[in-house]
């Protein structure tokens, strides 16, 4: 058959830094720039989570 790759969790690793920075989401006054900034560094984390994913598809599946 083929080989077997173990899968990284990189949701998991991430998932206290995505946790911290949802709390401070929440402390900020929804709609104001400084709530925009923190759902953008929640969206960038998110983004890089994805793009890891990617990356590890791409280096073992191609």
């Amino acid at each position: 058959m083929g080989e077997t790759i173990s899968v990284p969790n990189f949701y998991r690793k991430s998932q206290s830094n995505l946790a911290r920075k949802h709390r401070i989401v929440s402390r900020k006054e929804m709609g104001s720039n400084n709530w925009k900034k923190a759902q953008n560094r929640i969206a960038r984390l998110h983004q890089h989570i994805a793009r890891e994913r990617e990356d590890i598809a791409r280096q073992n599946y191609s």
